[in-house]
C-alpha cells in the first residue's frame, strides 16, 4: 500500500534522496545482477541524488580481499570453504592484488560519479548505539540505516530482507517511515518506472 502511494505521486520522485546498501553495489561490482545495473542507470538518468557511506566502501574492499584470498587459497592449496574460513584473518595477499582490489572499488566509483559518499557526525553514533542495542540489526546495517537517515534519504535500497524487515520495524517505531523506507532495487525500479509512465 505504501509503495503504491508512492508510484502515485509520479513527478515527486524527481528531487528523491536515495542510500545504496553495500550489498547492491557489491551486485554492480560482480557484474552478475544487472537489475543493478539498470536501477543505477535509471537513478542517473533520472538525476536522482545517490549515496552510500564510507562503510560501504570499506565492507566493498573487506569483501574483495575475502574473494580473492579464497580463489588464491583454492588455486594454490586446493583448499576447502572450512579452511578458508580458519584462514581468512590470515590473508597473505600482495601488495599489487591488494592495489588491484583497490583500482576495481575506485573504479566502480568512478563509473558511477554521481554516488555521493555521505557520513554520520559524532553525534549521531548515540543512535547507531540505541538502534543496535533494541534490535537485532547487525552494527554494520544500524550504521547503514543512521547514515541514511541523518542524511536525509528517502529510500535505502538492499537486498537484505532482514534488514528490510527489521529497519522498517525500526523506523515505524521512531515515526519516520513515511520520510525513510527500506526497499529492495526491484520495488525502486517499479517507482522509477511508474513516475516515468
Amino acid at each position: 500500500m505504501h509503495m503504491e502511494k508512492e508510484r502515485k505521486k509520479g513527478n515527486e520522485i524527481s528531487g528523491l534522496k536515495l542510500y545504496i546498501d553495500t550489498n547492491v553495489l557489491q551486485g554492480v561490482l560482480s557484474r552478475r545482477n544487472k537489475e543493478v545495473i539498470i536501477l543505477l542507470d535509471r537513478i542517473k538518468s533520472s538525476k536522482l541524488t545517490c549515496t552510500t557511506s564510507i562503510l560501504t566502501v570499506l565492507e566493498l574492499l573487506d569483501i574483495a580481499k575475502d574473494r580473492e584470498f579464497l580463489i588464491k587459497l583454492i588455486k594454490d592449496k586446493w583448499a576447502d570453504v572450512s579452511t578458508f574460513l580458519r584462514e581468512r584473518k590470515n590473508k597473505n595477499l600482495t601488495g599489487e592484488e591488494l592495489k588491484n582490489l583497490s583500482d576495481k572499488i575506485n573504479n566502480l566509483f568512478l563509473e558511477y560519479n554521481f554516488i555521493e559518499i555521505i557520513n554520520i557526525k559524532e553525534d549521531d553514533w548515540e543512535l547507531v548505539k540505541k538502534i543496535c542495542q533494541e534490535s537485532n540489526l547487525h552494527s554494520t546495517d544500524a550504521i547503514h540505516l543512521v547514515t541514511a537517515w541523518v542524511g536525509g534519504c528517502r529510500y535505502l535500497i538492499t537486498y537484505d530482507n532482514q534488514f528490510i524487515a527489521e529497519g522498517n520495524r525500526i523506523l515505524e517505531r521512531e515515526k519516520v517511515l513515511d520520510k525513510l523506507s527500506i526497499i529492495t532495487a526491484s520495488q525502486m525500479l517499479k517507482l522509477l518506472e511508474g513516475a516515468s509512465s
